[in-house]
C-alpha cells in the first residue's frame, strides 16, 4: 500500500541515439513513470492523487554536482512538484564517492534497496524512521507534512473499507445458502442479519471519513 519496490528497466529499453541517451530527458519519460509506478519516490503520492498538479521528473543524484548523469534515465525519479522543489540541489554526500548518504545525511536510491528497512507508514499515515538517513528525508522532504498524511489514511481507510465490504459480502452469501437450504434455525439466522447490519453501519462511517478525508 504504501512506498512499493522498485526496480529500473535495463538500459537498452530507454530511448536513445546511437547508445547515448537524449539531451531532452523527457523522452523517456513514459518509461521513467513507469519505474517509479506512477508515483514521487520521496512523499509516495500516486499521480491519480495529484488533484491535476502533476508530476516532474527530478535527478536524483543533482545537475548542479553530477552533470554528466543530466541525462541518463536511471539516475531519474518522478517527483511531485514540491518534493522537487524541497530537494533541489541538495546532496549532502561527497560527489566523489557512490555513496548516497554519509553520518546519517543524506539520501537513499530506492532502485537499489527495499525502503521497508529504512521507513513504515503508521495507522495514522505518519512516515516514522527504522533506520538512516530516514529522518534526514523526512525533515528536509516534509514527509508528513498534512496533505501527504491525509492521502495515506485516505488509503488505510479505503482498503479497511473494501476488506469489510468484502467480509460482508462473503457472510451474506453464506447467510443465504443456509436459509435457502433451511439448515440454520431462525434466532441464529436474525442475530446473525443483526451482526451484518452492524458491520454495514460501520461500512457507512468508514465511507463517510473517507470522502470528508479524516
Amino acid at each position: 500500500m504504501f512506498f512499493p519496490s522498485l526496480t529500473r528497466k535495463p538500459e537498452e529499453e530507454y530511448h536513445n541515439s546511437k547508445g547515448v541517451f537524449y539531451s531532452d530527458y523527457n523522452k523517456n519519460r513514459e518509461k521513467i513513470e513507469e519505474d517509479c509506478q506512477h508515483r514521487c519516490v520521496y512523499c509516495d503520492i500516486l499521480a491519480t492523487e495529484m488533484g491535476g498538479e502533476g508530476m516532474q521528473l527530478d535527478h536524483f543524484r543533482p545537475q548542479a554536482h553530477f552533470p554528466e548523469l543530466k541525462s541518463h534515465p536511471h539516475n531519474l525519479v518522478l517527483a511531485c512538484p514540491k518534493c522537487n522543489r524541497f530537494k533541489s540541489d541538495d546532496w549532502p554526500a561527497d560527489p566523489k564517492s557512490k555513496n548516497t548518504y554519509e553520518n546519517n545525511i543524506g539520501y537513499i536510491d530506492y532502485f537499489s534497496v527495499s525502503i521497508d528497512q529504512y521507513l513504515e507508514v503508521d495507522d495514522k499515515g505518519l512516515v516514522s524512521p527504522k533506520s538512516p538517513p530516514i529522518n534526514y528525508i523526512i525533515k528536509r522532504m516534509h514527509l508528513n507534512r498534512k496533505s501527504r498524511v491525509v492521502v495515506r489514511q485516505s488509503r488505510i481507510i479505503l482498503k479497511k473499507f473494501e476488506e469489510l465490504s468484502a467480509e460482508i459480502t462473503t457472510q451474506l452469501k453464506e447467510l443465504y445458502i443456509e436459509m435457502k437450504s433451511k439448515t440454520i434455525a431462525y434466532d441464529c439466522a436474525t442475530d446473525r442479519l443483526e451482526k451484518l447490519v452492524a458491520l454495514q453501519e460501520k461500512l457507512g462511517s468508514m465511507r463517510n471519513q473517507k470522502f470528508e478525508g479524516k
